[in-house]
């Protein structure tokens, strides 16, 4: 109601219009406020259901694709599943690889048991040694076959000492002979070693790879400085490197290189083992007990200290390249 205390006309017909204009909506201010949220309260929901279906559609999209959605929970219960997964393929693999191996070890033993039992009676003189060593070489082909089988095992299930295998081959083969068998078996073993890793990840690194041995990994940032770091660290009998063949998939370190870096680095002490049991055979136990005496020494070194030269490793190449 509109009051005008000294013209009732003027106040009546301006009484009169504002009623008119808000019966017909037509330019008050408060009118054209409710219809402006009218429009934006409907855009909005306009909106907000366009994101919905585009939301639905890219989580169906995702689901179709057998892939986690980005974020949220059902992102962590799908990462949460495909790790599992992954986990559980690993530890089957990983269950399998270690029976086969089993299996074949044990037929190897049999194999050998069996053919050459009538020649361990030999073993007592080195007349009867040289015998025995003489029937090991008339297996010819089978021989090598069966060498090298081992020492891949020794790599993939790592179970078995290297050094027995490389004294059985400089004993059967000679120094050179030896090393070109347990090369080709190692770098055999450390192909299979990559394929695995390449295709499982890190799940089946866990099942062969203990949590503390992680530590490792940080000599291999760089790849440049990796692969000077791998050089002594396979060059020191003693350390536990052949974990490390399990970390170098997951790095950018080319596999190419790091065969090479260590098939050069383990030379010495290769040829250490199979020099040795070359010696003895021949009846140079003096020549045999300084390069083992050296190597056993360095090796008893090489497994007590073995924390300390990672540290130093890790330390000098983190210096040179901070430089």
């Amino acid at each position: 109601m509109i009051y005008c205390k000294r013209n009732n006309n003027v106040c009546d017909a301006a009484a009169a219009a504002v009623r008119r204009r808000a019966k017909k909506g037509d330019g008050s201010p408060m009118e054209e406020n409710r219809e402006t949220k009218t429009e934006e309260e409907a855009k909005g929901t306009g909106n907000a259901s366009a994101k919905q279906n585009t939301a639905e559609n890219a989580t169906g999209k995702v689901q179709s694709e057998g892939a986690a959605p980005p974020a949220g929970g059902a992102a962590s219960d799908g990462q949460s599943a495909e790790s599992a997964g992954k986990t559980r393929s690993a530890h089957r693999v990983n269950l399998l690889v270690n029976v086969v191996a089993a299996v074949l070890l044990l037929g190897v033993f049999v194999f050998v048991f069996l053919y050459f039992y009538d020649y361990f009676e030999y073993l007592g003189t080195p007349e009867g040694r040289q015998v025995f060593i003489e029937k090991l070489r008339e297996t010819g082909a089978w021989g090598v076959v069966i060498l090298t089988l081992v020492q891949v095992l020794q790599v993939v299930v790592a179970f078995i000492p290297g050094e027995v295998v490389e004294l059985a081959s400089g004993a059967l083969y000679g120094m050179f002979g030896g090393l070109v068998l347990c090369l080709v078996g190692l770098n055999i073993g450390t192909l299979i070693i990559f394929g695995l890793v390449s295709l499982l990840g890190g799940s089946y690194v866990r099942e062969n790879v203990s949590q503390k041995q992680y530590k490792y990994l940080k000599i291999l940032n760089d790849p440049d400085r990796a692969l000077v770091a791998l050089f002594f660290i396979f060059l020191i009998p003693g350390i536990p490197k052949d974990i490390l063949i399990y970390f170098v998939p997951l790095t950018r370190v080319k596999m190419w290189k790091f065969m090479i870096v260590a098939s050069v680095a383990r030379i010495p002490s290769i040829v250490s083992s199979t020099f040795t049991a070359e010696a003895l055979l021949r009846g140079d136990y003096l020549s045999a007990g300084i390069i083992f005496g050296i190597f056993l020494v360095l090796g008893i070194l090489g497994v007590v200290f073995n924390g300390k030269i990672y540290a130093l490793v890790e330390k000098i190449f983190a210096r040179d390249k901070k430089k």
